[in-house]
């Protein structure tokens, strides 16, 4: 995979809220992590991946929590990791779902082999899987965005202020976006729509929101902050002045 070299962080003021935006271009290696592989924990938080990567030489440029996760700290909706799926596609209905899920359409967002992202809605991917060979995936809800459509459920007038985090893919390129102040999935989703111009955006995470770019985290102060269960992260090979 091609390394990473050209992410960059937008501060972005929306309805009185501050955004910070990363963009990860089409050339960064983008992956998604939950356990390390020789010990079968989970990260649970970005220095520890951090601190993984270090014993390995590489360094963390990018880092943004991913998905719903249950009580036992394992993903609620799809996941995969290297083309091993991890869990399973989450195919709830209005009938039986819960929490945001609850909230249809929800959607995947998720790395093909060919090094395309795709933002879907998860019935959509359903019709169309055959078409994809995902390599990192992730499930989560709701879709914020759908073919340039809010989603229906969303009101202006909403007083369930959050802090709160999204993904979008424009031009092969992959917009993360978290929040400094709560804000309502409305005018979270409408940022989506008319700042960064996505046909398509996802929902990742709420009250616990973070990234973390060139070390510096943004998103939720940390009291909110509970372990994550999956990371989506830009790393890079640690230069010998770093690595000394």
């Amino acid at each position: 995979m091609p390394e990473a070299h050209s992410l960059s962080l937008l501060m972005q003021k929306y309805h009185n809220v501050e955004f910070a935006v990363v963009e990860v271009s089409e050339h960064d290696s983008l992956q998604l992590f939950w356990k390390n592989p020789a010990t079968e924990q989970p990260y649970q938080s970005f220095s520890t991946l951090n601190k993984t990567l270090q014993k390995e030489k590489k360094q963390l440029l990018f880092a943004i929590n991913s998905g719903i996760f249950g009580q036992d700290q394992s993903p609620l909706g799809w996941h995969m990791e290297k083309g091993e799926l991890l869990k399973g596609l989450n195919q709830i209905t209005r009938t039986n779902a819960i929490g945001n899920f609850s909230l249809i359409p929800n959607g995947v967002f998720f790395v093909n082999q060919d090094g395309s992202r795709h933002v879907l809605e998860t019935e959509n991917f359903l019709r169309n899987q055959k078409r994809y060979a995902p390599l990192y995936a992730t499930q989560s809800g709701p879709m914020l965005v759908v073919n340039g459509q809010l989603h229906p459920k969303f009101f202006a007038s909403s007083d369930s202020l959050k802090y709160r985090s999204g993904v979008c893919v424009k031009n092969n390129n992959t917009y993360f976006a978290v929040t400094q102040n709560p804000i309502n999935f409305y005018y979270f989703a409408k940022f989506f729509q008319e700042e960064l111009g996505c046909q398509n955006a996802l929902y990742l995470d709420g009250t616990l929101s973070q990234l973390s770019y060139l070390g510096k985290i943004y998103g939720a102060p940390f009291w909110n902050v509970r372990p994550y269960v999956g990371i989506w992260a830009v790393t890079s090979p640690m230069t010998k002045e770093m690595s000394k």
